[in-house]
């Protein structure tokens, strides 16, 4: 698997995607705002994924690589 895109600390956007990870603007309910990379996380199959924090209020999910930009 290729390195991380993204590192610990860097601000992100989440973009809408589909179900089958095709960036699709207007589908969907993305998260809104900024997001602050907590951490990197193992792939899990075959997809870098990262634990993030919203800068609005401080929930944290993990997302896949190409749900972020």
């Amino acid at each position: 698997m290729a390195d991380h895109k993204f590192k610990s600390g860097q601000t992100v956007t989440v973009t809408e995607s589909d179900r089958h990870g095709l960036k699709r603007p207007g589908y969907g309910l993305a998260p809104h705002g900024k997001f602050q990379i907590v951490r990197t996380l193992p792939a899990e199959q075959g997809h870098n994924q990262y634990r993030i924090k919203s800068n609005l209020d401080g929930h944290e999910r993990v997302v896949k690589e190409h749900e972020i930009t």
